[in-house]
C-alpha cells in the first residue's frame, strides 16, 4: 500500500492542516500522535477526512508501554506552542521553559515500532515522511526499514538531535546514514531538515 504522508508526532495536525487535506486527496495519510489530549484534537479535526488514518501510538524501538512526558493543557497559556514539547526525555519541555515544570505529566503511551506500523499498514511506498519528536529523530529513523521501503521525502528535526538544543554524533551519525541510503540533504530552516531521496543518474 501507498502512503502519500506519513506524520509522527502530528500534535493536534493544525500546523499541516493544508499538507495534510491536499496529500489525502491523493491517497493514504497516517497521523501519529501519542498524548491523549492532542490525539483527541487531531481526531476530532481530521478522523473523518477520507484517506486519512489517526493513531494513538509514540513511535519507539519496539512495541509495547514507554514512558512519555508531555505539558498539559493548563500548560498551554504559559506558553502557546508548550504542548509542541512532548518527548521521551522528561526534562526536554522544562529545559525550554522552567516554568512549565508544574505541567509537565508522566503518561505510559501504546509505542509501536517503525517496521510494525510498515507490516501493520502493508506499506510498500511512502511519499512523505514528517516526524518531529522532539529530541529522538536521529535515534528512530536509523531504526526505519529502508530495506523494505524507501520514502521518497524525509522531513525531520535536527534542532534536539543530541539533547535539548545539541546537535552532535547522533545527527552526524543520521547524516551519513542517509547519504548512504541515497538521499540528499538539506536544511529547511532552524529546526528541521529535508532528506529527499537522488534520482538514478
Amino acid at each position: 500500500m501507498r502512503v502519500e504522508l506519513l506524520v509522527v508526532g502530528a500534535h493536534n495536525g493544525e500546523k499541516l492542516r493544508n499538507v495534510i487535506l491536499e496529500e489525502a486527496s491523493k491517497g493514504l495519510v497516517i497521523l501519529v500522535e501519542p498524548v491523549p489530549y492532542l490525539f483527541s484534537e487531531l481526531s476530532n479535526s481530521f478522523g473523518s477526512v477520507p484517506n486519512v488514518t489517526c493513531l494513538d501510538r509514540c513511535i519507539a524501538q519496539q512495541s509495547g508501554k514507554v514512558k512519555f512526558y508531555a505539558v498539559d493543557q493548563a500548560g498551554r497559556p504559559v506558553c502557546p506552542w508548550a504542548d509542541q514539547l512532548g518527548s521521551m526525555d522528561g526534562k526536554h519541555a522544562i529545559t525550554h521553559i522552567k516554568e512549565l515544570a508544574p505541567h509537565v505529566t508522566e503518561m505510559d503511551v501504546d509505542a509501536i515500532s517503525f517496521i510494525e506500523l510498515v507490516e501493520q499498514f502493508q506499506i510498500d511506498a511512502i511519499s512523505t515522511l514528517i516526524i518531529d519528536t522532539e529530541g529522538y529523530d536521529a535515534k528512530l529513523l536509523p531504526l526505519f526499514p529502508f530495506a523494505l521501503v524507501r520514502p521518497e521525502k524525509i522531513i525531520f528535526e535536527h534542532k534536539h538531535s543530541d539533547g535539548t538544543y545539541n546537535i552532535g554524533r547522533n545527527l552526524g551519525r543520521l547524516l551519513i546514514a542517509l547519504d548512504e541510503l541515497g538521499y540528499n540533504i538539506s536544511v529547511l530552516d532552524i529546526e528541521n531538515c529535508m532528506a529527499t531521496k537522488r534520482q538514478p543518474s
